[in-house]
């Protein structure tokens, strides 16, 4: 939200996934934000493979289109450093109608490009061993299915929020391409589920006493 509070206009109570989405900004008095989880991701982790040794090897590319320049280059970078590795281009709903243009990187051999509305997310993570993006929420996604995540700030310009989490909760950020070689080895947890602040447990009761508050 960018306007002015008004409580006859502004929600009574706004939802979020976990402590850390309460951080920010939403143009409503603190009180009525409220962490309450998010039932579905929690009911697909439960699902996931547990343990380093029952995941998949392969390597997630998360496309942005606002940057995808940059990121179809690096990408094809990687890709063509790496032609051991299995990757899997994960695009944007944007970039599925150009992918081939933004990524070439899509076409090489050892590259998997999921373009159908149905792909699963949550399925293709249990095919990997690590997801490297920019800024998008899959990255918050991968961390807590237990993945390492390589954030690209080769720059030094990402503001990707997750940045300040460097070393923990999986995250790795990425100066320079060759520290991908780093990330493919790095070790994954799961051993802070429950710290993690992104995705809270969900609590049925408490939901509903919030929705009877509310309604």
């Amino acid at each position: 939200y960018s306007t002015p509070y008004d409580a006859k206009l502004d929600p009574d109570a706004f939802f979020t996934f976990g402590e850390y989405w309460n951080l920010a900004e939403w143009g409503l008095p603190a009180e009525v934000v409220e962490p309450v989880g998010f039932k579905y991701i929690l009911d697909r982790r439960a699902r996931f493979p547990g343990g380093a040794a029952r995941r998949g090897s392969k390597v997630m590319l998360v496309s942005q289109p606002h940057i995808s320049r940059a990121l179809g280059a690096v990408f094809g970078t990687v890709v063509k450093h790496r032609p051991d590795v299995q990757f899997i281009l994960k695009l944007h709903p944007q970039d599925v109608d150009r992918w081939w243009e933004r990524y070439p990187c899509g076409r090489e051999m050892n590259v998997q490009v999921p373009v159908e509305p149905s792909s699963d997310l949550y399925a293709l993570f249990a095919e990997c061993r690590c997801v490297i993006g920019y800024d998008s929420t899959v990255l918050f996604e991968a961390s807590f299915f237990g993945l390492a995540v390589g954030i690209l700030n080769l720059d030094g310009r990402n503001r990707c929020s997750a940045l300040e989490f460097d070393g923990r909760y999986n995250f790795h950020e990425i100066r320079d391409p060759g520290q991908i070689d780093d990330l493919l080895g790095a070790e994954q947890s799961s051993c802070e589920y429950d710290a993690n602040p992104f995705f809270a447990a969900f609590d049925k009761a408490r939901f509903q006493r919030l929705m009877g508050i509310v309604a």
